[in-house]
């Protein structure tokens, strides 16, 4: 895991709804950044492999789901596959669309999606793409 500082951490570009096709995806975790906040509270950051240059926030909700499926040794987190999906949450009393990581309950069903249709495109490229930019 990677330290970086505050101002670092909050100028790092998102992974965004329209980055990907579709409500879910999966990632390969490339690299896990965590930053010490003024009040002392560790966040953390994901990057994905698959979208150079785009990060996925862990709150605490989607922190305690990394650490339910993948333990709470974040250098184990690398190269691990962790399926996303678009959410909708509420900010400041007004709809906010982000990508967040999946409930651990729909891990093994996003998983198993993503994988044959991974092997249907091709066996060794991920069936969904980026998003093209028009």
């Amino acid at each position: 895991m990677s330290r970086i500082n505050p101002r670092e951490y909050e100028s790092l570009p998102s992974l965004e709804v329209s980055d990907f096709e579709g409500d879910k995806t999966v990632i390969t975790v490339s690299e896990v950044l965590e930053t010490q906040q003024k009040d002392g509270k560790l966040k953390y950051v994901l990057r994905a492999k698959e979208f150079p240059g785009k990060y996925i926030w862990l709150n605490r909700r989607t922190l305690g789901f990394m650490v339910a499926q993948l333990g709470s040794e974040s250098n184990d987190w690398y190269n691990a596959r962790v399926p996303v999906e678009k959410v909708v949450e509420d900010y400041n009393g007004k709809p906010f669309h982000k990508v967040a990581v999946a409930d651990p309950a729909r891990w093994e069903s996003i998983l198993t999606e993503w994988l044959a249709l991974a092997t249907q495109a091709t066996p060794t490229a991920p069936a969904r793409r980026p998003a093209s930019r028009s």
